[in-house]
């Protein structure tokens, strides 16, 4: 499990935001624009997340896997 984790798209965008809000929250420069970086990082996080989820659902319904259409390029 720890494995296929480290190997999520999904949690590194989660970590990375996560990363980024500490930032925008630590520097003190940063404190009057802080409310409009956090709601950008939050939304560009939540819709790469949900574009990385939804290209997985369209892959599942079409019986691939995530290398398969790539693969079939390749041919």
């Amino acid at each position: 499990m720890a494995g296929e984790l480290l190997n999520s798209k999904r949690f590194w965008t989660a970590v990375i935001g996560g990363v980024l809000a500490v930032i925008v929250i630590i520097i003190p420069d940063l404190e009057p624009l802080q409310e409009t970086l956090l709601t950008a990082i939050v939304t560009v996080v939540g819709l790469l997340i949900g574009g990385y989820t939804a290209e997985g659902v369209v892959l599942a319904w079409r019986g691939q896997t995530k290398y398969s259409s790539y693969h079939a390029i390749k041919e």
